[in-house]
């Protein structure tokens, strides 16, 4: 996400190296604090920090350059997809920050940090 938003920022572009069509999932860095603080509290062993959601590098990348007005080229190679099945300890967390809030607090911070 950052790397879209500079290449926006500083290009008025956005070129991605795959067809974006791969999918990942992302969560803010403050809703992953909050859920550490919920994690702590828990007994498994293993907790998945995730709020299950899907969403191509493409959609990103859309949502990026709409809001920049820039151009977003997307390139023809496939990406790879590493979908791994979470456990139901991801149940436990709450997210508050969705994808479009997550991305607006982002570009706030890259614009602070280049100008």
């Amino acid at each position: 996400i950052t790397d879209l938003i500079l290449q926006a920022l500083t290009k008025n572009e956005i070129t991605l190296m795959t067809n974006g069509e791969e999918e990942r999932q992302f969560i803010h860095i403050y809703d992953c604090v909050k859920n550490m603080l919920i994690a702590r509290n828990l007994t498994e062993k293993e907790i998945d920090f995730t709020n299950n959601q899907w969403i191509k590098i493409k959609s990103i990348a859309e949502i990026i350059s709409r809001k920049f007005q820039c151009k977003l080229h997307v390139g023809e190679k496939k990406g790879y997809d590493n979908k791994i099945d979470a456990n139901d300890t991801y149940k436990y967390l709450k997210f508050y920050i969705n994808i479009e809030d997550g991305i607006d607090k982002v570009i706030l911070d890259a614009k602070k940090y280049l100008h």
